[in-house]
């Protein structure tokens, strides 16, 4: 079972902090809001690429009008 983005997003700004909750680490000053936010659109970017990879560019199988042989 994967790792849902929200937890993923947590593990990885709480690291290395010894805090239980974001909330915590940017009250103590430690992080900031900005850092969660960033964090967090990272860990959502990155689901997103896994789950939907970008699809490689078709050849098209004729020549176009202005190639002649």
């Amino acid at each position: 079972m994967s790792e849902s983005v929200l937890a993923r997003a947590k593990r990885e700004f709480l690291s290395g902090t010894g805090f239980n909750s974001p909330a915590q680490a940017i009250s103590s000053g430690l992080k900031t809001v900005d850092d969660w936010s960033r964090c967090l659109d990272r860990c959502r970017d990155e689901a997103a690429d896994l789950k939907h990879p970008p699809q490689p560019l078709k050849k098209t199988p004729f020549r176009s009008k202005n190639t002649r042989s």
